[in-house]
């Protein structure tokens, strides 16, 4: 009886080693396939309001030159036409540009060299129009 019992505490036990290649894996790199630490992909009180500031959006009024903190931006027109410089488009970065008034138009412009659907500037005329842009190379595109 006392064998049975050593033989399936050792079966167990080489079931539970590791082969060399997890081994290094666990103890040489960190985060790995096999396992991860919670506490290295927990989002710290800065990075949130970091990611809830990208998502609120700005109301403006008169020309407008686009920076890393414009992400959502609402364009009132009642004055007159409006302009938003865009800033060099980098990254795979992202901007929501919105005419929230009737009346007038906005006026997107790339910066420098850099085109919107190859154009140098786009243009929203109707209350409610949107335009979602993203960066790639070269400039803007359109989704």
């Amino acid at each position: 009886m006392e064998e049975r019992r050593l033989g399936a505490v050792q079966r167990m036990e080489e079931k539970a080693m590791l082969r060399p290649d997890q081994e290094s894996e666990l103890t040489e790199r960190g985060d790995c396939q096999s396992h991860y630490h919670s506490s290295d992909r927990m989002p710290t009180q800065d990075t949130i309001l970091q990611i809830q500031r990208l998502n609120t959006p700005r109301l403006i009024s008169s020309n407008f030159v686009a920076n890393d903190n414009s992400n959502y931006l609402l364009m009132d027109t009642s004055s007159g036409n409006v302009s938003v410089q865009l800033p060099a488009a980098r990254n795979g970065r992202e901007i929501v540009v919105m005419k929230n008034t009737a009346g007038n138009y906005v006026q997107i412009l790339p910066l420098g060299s850099d085109k919107i659907l190859g154009l140098n500037e786009l243009k929203l005329y109707n209350y409610g129009d949107s335009a979602r842009l993203k960066a790639i190379p070269g400039g803007w595109f359109v989704l």
